[in-house]
């Protein structure tokens, strides 16, 4: 219900009101609604103008409310195989990483690695300390208040392949331009950066001496059963494609990977999300719990503020969302969820065509075929 990126500024009244509905909606799963439910997302992506379905190869949808779940798939994952997209298909996700980085996180914490109210200088080596950084916060990162800019200045002479834009930027590089960081004498409270969670990685892989892939596999995916979701490109991973329909191969990554980099299947993202609603794991709820507390209010609206990956939206009378989506320069995911009452909407899509206004689109159909009545 949110995009955390420049190109999509959203209606955030109709966003959480809309979310904020949806958690009321009584469905069982049963054949009938499937059918219902189908037919009605096929006719907004065939039909609805701000939705321009014939430059997406293949789209995925999954909804969660209640103790009802609902899977679509349409499509293809790729021009030349054919293959069609399914349950195991992997797709970028982009900025919603930052989500499974801050998850990470706070597992780290947990084990006493790292302590969010800590200088980044307490992980740092001292070549890299700044003195105009010293009272720079773990926090402030993952709130984004560390007033850094969404890429480094020197970012584009990295950039030799235009479709990888981050395959070549190296972490050497990250903590040169953090060593020689001035921040500027005003600066905004909250500042969207890709950068405070390429940081984040650097202080993980030193204060654990392991490489954040395996780390990330380690601690977080293969405790929490997300079997289908890494940094790696290999298995069942859909083309992406510019608006053109032209072709690109995935990201790389060697800086931003817990920034922008992971690769995961809406059957993963679902069990994700099913674990921050249900909070029936109980060694995990309290950590998820964590990336979805309040940190830094946003210049976006003052019902939006920024929290442990995701952003949450609040309104009076109504309960909290979170939610988050990707990069608009890469595949472009959708995820929001309301965990009380319990409901959730994923999109994950072969393009880099805004998927926010095809949440919205869902999320109003689904207000207005189930008549929703404010539970008592």
């Amino acid at each position: 219900m949110m995009a955390i990126e420049d190109q999509w500024q959203p209606n955030w009244w109709l966003a959480w009101t809309v979310g904020a509905l949806l958690g009321l909606v009584p469905l069982h799963s049963t054949a009938q609604s499937r059918k219902k439910l189908e037919k009605e997302i096929q006719k907004i992506i065939r039909f609805e103008p701000e939705v321009a379905v014939e430059r997406v190869l293949g789209y995925s949808f999954g909804i969660l409310v209640g103790d009802s779940s609902y899977v679509f798939y349409y499509g293809f994952r790729d021009r030349i195989g054919g293959a069609a997209v399914d349950a195991t298909t992997r797709f970028e996700i982009g900025g919603l990483s930052k989500v499974f980085t801050a998850t990470l996180v706070e597992v780290l914490v947990a084990e006493e690695l790292l302590h969010p109210d800590s200088s980044l200088h307490h992980y740092l080596p001292p070549i890299c300390h700044n003195p105009a950084l010293a009272q720079l916060r773990l926090i402030d990162l993952i709130g984004h208040r560390s007033g850094f800019p969404k890429t480094p200045p020197d970012f584009a002479l990295h950039q030799t392949q235009l479709d990888n834009p981050y395959a070549h930027y190296r972490k050497t590089e990250l903590l040169d331009y953090y060593r020689h960081y001035a921040p500027p004498a005003e600066q905004r409270a909250y500042h969207y950066s890709h950068l405070n969670y390429a940081l984040l990685e650097v202080i993980c892989e030193l204060v654990t001496q392991q490489d954040f892939g395996s780390l990330m596999e380690e601690k977080l995916l293969g405790p929490l059963g997300l079997t289908q979701s890494s940094f790696g490109v290999e298995g069942n991973l859909a083309q992406g494609h510019r608006i053109n329909g032209q072709a690109v191969a995935p990201w790389t990554f060697r800086a931003f990977a817990a920034a922008e980099g992971l690769k995961s299947s809406m059957q993963d993202l679902l069990r994700f999300i099913r674990l921050h609603l249900d909070g029936t794991e109980l060694e995990w709820d309290s950590l998820l719990a964590g990336t979805r507390e309040k940190i830094t209010p946003t210049d976006y609206s003052k019902w939006v503020s920024a929290a442990g990956g995701w952003h949450v939206i609040e309104r009076k009378r109504f309960p909290p969302t979170i939610a988050h989506t990707g990069s608009p320069c890469v595949r472009r995911p959708f995820s929001a969820s309301v965990p009380a009452p319990r409901s959730a909407l994923v999109i994950l899509t072969t393009s880099c065509e805004s998927t926010g206004g095809l949440g919205y689109h869902l999320l109003r159909m689904l207000n207005h075929n189930w008549k929703i009545k404010k539970q008592k």
